[in-house]
């Protein structure tokens, strides 16, 4: 991928981890824009999501949040 922005990226196995200085929304490197270069499909996810994630599942002990989502 040819890409110059001040954005740190790195893989660790089939995962693409990228640090984004001023933060993804002013940045132009974009999941579309990895995704072409790469001819992957991903997910973009903030790292405080995944941390609440892990959380939520840890604490799932007694099925008590959905694993769907389904009408109410």
């Amino acid at each position: 991928m040819l890409y110059d922005g001040p954005e740190g990226i790195k893989r660790i196995g089939n995962t693409l981890y990228a640090y984004y200085v001023n933060g993804a929304g002013p940045s132009k490197l974009t999941l579309t824009l990895i995704e072409k270069s790469l001819k992957v499909k991903g997910k973009g996810r903030n790292w405080n999501t995944l941390t609440k994630l892990l959380e939520l599942s840890a604490n799932n002990k007694e099925g008590q949040y959905a694993t769907r989502h389904e009408p109410v």
